[in-house]
């Protein structure tokens, strides 16, 4: 659920009409690493639109139509 709320806010940021479908969620052993690193994810996302930082891609870009 995290990781959609952050990828839904960015797509219509960026004017993009987009539909999520959470996974199941993470085990409690895992909980509390990925709950600091979501929050440590969004304050780079707030910076990165802020900014206008152009996406960092790790391969050929997809485009959307």
């Amino acid at each position: 659920k995290f990781h959609n709320k952050r990828a839904v806010y960015i797509a219509k940021n960026e004017g993009l009409e987009v539909h999520a479908y959470n996974a199941n969620a993470v085990m409690m052993e895992a909980g509390l690493k990925t709950y600091i690193r979501e929050m440590l994810a969004r304050v780079k996302m707030f910076y990165e639109i802020y900014t206008n930082k152009p996406p960092t891609y790790f391969g050929e870009p997809i485009e959307i139509k």
